[in-house]
């Protein structure tokens, strides 16, 4: 016959003893876990503040700073300016250029109902040299859409030198004329232009200039290729 499991108060009372030391186990393993997590905390602190120079983090103030000191290439950082010069290229004389939808494209294949335009188009400004002066144009592309909703039709897109360039190829060729061919140094060019009103920067124009240079060379390249005698002929 088995023999009675021994159940006396010593017995229960160290089952007790075990579950609060298993408990205080927790604790102070939660405890050294936050003590190493505020002691790393307290070494990128003092290596930030005492540091050597060269290994010293920078203060969120520093890096606040750095940005604020940080000029935009090719503009002008005071507000005022900024603004005074957007004024003056927003007063020069305008003329409006529309880019209405193909006459094939304004019908909808589906119902047969003509495109109905969508709000004023989209508008696009480009600054374009006509003799004697530089001309603003805004470009008006058409855009459209039938009442049944499944045909979307808009005009063709303005022609730029380059993506993202606002200003035309006769503009271009006038300054890489009077850099290159008349030698003239582009404070002058740009001197000149502010006296009749139109406030361009040096470091755009410089930017301007080398997009020509590097068309003409594309350009030169394409026609040398062409002019080679083919072989066989």
């Amino acid at each position: 016959m088995a023999a009675n499991k021994h159940t006396c108060r010593w017995k229960s009372k160290a089952a007790e003893l075990e579950d609060k030391l298993a408990q205080k186990d927790l604790q102070l393993a939660a405890l050294v876990a936050r003590v190493n997590q505020i002691e790393h905390k307290l070494a990128l602190s003092n290596k930030q503040i005492l540091g050597p120079k060269s290994e010293r983090m920078p203060t969120p103030d520093e890096e606040a700073r750095k940005r604020e000191k940080k000029k935009a290439r090719g503009g002008y950082v005071n507000p005022k300016k900024r603004k005074e010069n957007a004024e003056a290229m927003a007063s020069l004389p305008t003329t409006v250029i529309p880019h209405p939808v193909p006459e094939q494209e304004r019908r909808c294949p589906h119902c047969g109902d003509e495109i109905k335009p969508i709000g004023d188009g989209d508008k696009s400004i480009e600054y374009e040299w006509v003799p004697g002066h530089l001309e603003r144009r805004l470009h008006v592309v058409e855009v459209g859409r039938c009442p049944c909703k499944l045909h979307y039709a808009r005009g063709p897109a303005p022609s730029r030198v380059q993506e993202g360039c606002t200003y035309g190829p006769a503009f271009l060729a006038k300054l890489a004329v009077d850099k290159c061919a008349d030698a003239t140094p582009i404070y002058r060019i740009e001197k000149a232009m502010r006296r009749n009103g139109i406030p361009i920067s040096r470091s755009t124009m410089n930017d301007l200039i080398l997009l020509a240079a590097d068309i003409c060379k594309r350009t030169r390249c394409m026609k040398d290729r062409s002019s080679r005698p083919r072989q066989g002929v």
